[in-house]
């Protein structure tokens, strides 16, 4: 019955204490041993895990080979906890994929979330695995590995949010080189951040050393974490941008210029509002001091925040009753943990077909030379309302 016997976590005995990187067994309920090899990362506070599903037959030999092959010496001193469990006595892992949490949940605890990494059989183990705690897999390796059947391949798409590498010899077996390529177009499909890596010169064995492929499982892990970030550092970007409206509009001083970098420049609707953070301080405080402010009310807005979730750039649609549709553009700067603006540029769009009108009124007032002699220091006529 494969793992059906691990039919919840308090069922399971626990672990016997053991020393790093050794045998260990459990008792299931029906007095059954199931065997799986441990490599408990040096330091645990910091650990993160590697599921890894064994090929062949999966017993206890293919585990060392599995681990001997793809998991290199150094794992443990960089931070990775291996678990590596084999199939019951007599049984396929495959039928009974999603029991293997029960064993996560004893070893790693119920809140571990893992990289799997599956080689061969143990790479079509990976989905059914996958897919019985989506939200518990951090990535997913397979070497080489592909949905098993139809039923399998239909539920791939709930793995869309997870970066998924399926690696297969260009010799394989035209079988799984075929089954690979379609795994990897179903989850592509469904919008999954997945790669298929063909491998010329391989054959079912994918010749990538232990320590290539942990690279690549770290650079995996790294890419999910800097997701992560500019996920929350957009979430704390229009908070950002929203408590700038609102605290213009209140004439709330004290707050508007806390959210501005030290070298800010604010760029208004006039040729000559390019002002730093002091210019624009002179010419804003006279107003907020007497309570009045500036509304601006956004209507759309996107940003973008760059690879090293450090700075941002972002542009917005804003109503306004007296300008109508504006448009702001800018970019924004984290400072010691804290989004900050670092330029906001204020426009009013002009229609295409109405460009030309704009540009003769324009010209009309325009000296030459006026352009160049603007005096930022000035009061504008084209200041924020």
């Amino acid at each position: 019955l494969a793992l059906t016997a691990l039919c919840a976590t308090t069922l399971l005995a626990q672990p016997d204490p053991a020393p790093s990187d050794q045998w260990r067994t459990v008792t299931t309920p029906a007095n059954q041993q199931l065997a799986y090899r441990l490599i408990p990362a040096d330091s645990p506070s910091a650990t993160q895990y590697i599921l890894l599903l064994p090929p062949g037959a999966q017993n206890r030999e293919m585990v060392d080979v599995a681990v001997s092959l793809y998991i290199p010496d150094d794992a443990a001193a960089r931070g990775w906890t291996v678990l590596a469990p084999t199939a019951l006595a007599g049984s396929a892992m495959l039928n009974d994929a999603s029991e293997i949490w029960t064993l996560v949940n004893t070893v790693l605890g119920p809140d571990a979330s893992v990289h799997i990494v599956g080689i061969s059989n143990g790479g079509r183990v990976a989905f059914p695995v996958a897919l019985a705690a989506p939200d518990r897999v951090r990535s997913i390796t397979v070497l080489p590995g592909h949905a098993h059947d139809a039923a399998t391949a239909q539920q791939l798409p709930r793995l869309k949010n997870i970066p998924t590498h399926i690696i297969v010899g260009e010799q394989d077996d035209a079988a799984w080189v075929t089954a690979a390529k379609r795994t990897h177009e179903i989850l592509a499909s469904a919008g999954a951040p997945a790669t298929l890596n063909l491998r010329a010169g391989d054959g079912h064995r994918i010749n990538i050393s232990a320590g290539e492929l942990l690279a690549h499982v770290e650079s995996t892990n790294r890419a999910r974490q800097s997701a992560a970030d500019r996920a929350s550092a957009d979430t704390a970007i229009r908070a950002t941008l929203d408590a700038l409206h609102d605290a213009a509009s209140r004439a709330d001083a004290q707050r508007y210029w806390s959210l501005f970098a030290r070298d800010a420049v604010f760029l208004g609707t006039d040729p000559a509002e390019r002002w730093t953070l002091d210019q624009f301080k002179q010419y804003a405080n006279p107003i907020f001091g007497s309570g009045r402010g500036w509304t601006y009310q956004p209507v759309r807005r996107a940003v973008t925040v760059a690879p090293d979730a450090q700075t941002a750039w972002f542009d917005e649609d804003l109503a306004n009753a007296k300008l109508g549709l504006c448009r702001g553009t800018g970019v924004l700067v984290r400072e010691q943990g804290i989004w900050r603006i670092a330029q906001y540029n204020l426009t009013v769009p002009v229609p295409n077909d109405l460009m030309p009108r704009v540009i003769d009124i324009v010209r009309e007032k325009q000296a030459p030379g006026d352009f160049d002699r603007a005096d930022p220091t000035q009061s504008p006529t084209g200041r924020p309302r």
